[in-house]
């Protein structure tokens, strides 16, 4: 997390993307990153442009192989008996990459109990992730309007059952019994980088 007291962390971020960055240069870049955009430049625009990523929407779990066979039941755990269950009614959220250097993730909608549907949701972005790979780019996108492409390629969602440490247990990694579903979001960046991101 960017401080602006020439800490540990500050001086890691300024290395990310670019070690000759002014303290002014690096908290101008941390701002863009939070949506504060100079107008004069993005006249007013505080998501970047998004080409290739289309947007995904994801709320309650859906694997339809996994609902059917209700998989991993025999661990306690199954998809359609237990994680379903329990999350039905979960929030969702859009996730969609875009070339400002970013994955966003929106608030799409939550479940009302009085209607007993979704509402409409907030629109309200609830965070973005910035791939290491594209952080170089930053100090770039930040300065000027040149095309870049950086968080282009599409979000998938998941459930997946994993194990959510990385315990070593004697060699036999990892045993099903210390796994348990879990919601993932997989990205990549297309033309902007090489990297896949898993969240």
């Amino acid at each position: 997390e960017y401080t602006g007291d020439g800490g540990a962390n500050d001086t890691r971020l300024r290395n990310l993307i670019r070690s000759t960055l002014t303290d002014a240069e690096l908290e101008t870049t941390i701002d863009f990153i939070r949506g504060v955009r100079d107008d004069a430049v993005y006249a007013g625009s505080k998501l970047g442009d998004i080409f290739h990523s289309n947007p995904e929407i994801y709320g309650r779990p859906a694997c339809y192989t996994c609902y059917l066979n209700d998989q991993y039941a025999e661990f306690g755990d199954g998809y359609r008996t237990v994680f379903r269950a329990e999350h039905a009614k979960r929030r969702q959220i859009v996730f969609l990459g875009a070339n400002d250097g970013m994955l966003h993730a929106f608030d799409a909608a939550f479940w009302d109990t009085d209607d007993n549907r979704y509402d409409t949701g907030t629109g309200t972005e609830l965070f973005a992730w910035v791939p290491r790979e594209v952080m170089p780019t930053l100090d770039n996108i930040t300065f000027t309007l040149d095309q870049r492409w950086t968080v282009d390629g599409p979000a998938t969602v998941a459930d997946v059952y994993v194990a959510p440490d990385s315990t070593d247990n004697g060699g036999v990694f990892p045993r099903a019994e210390d796994r348990e579903w879990r919601t993932l979001t997989l990205f990549g960046e297309r033309q902007g980088g090489r990297s896949i991101v898993v969240l």
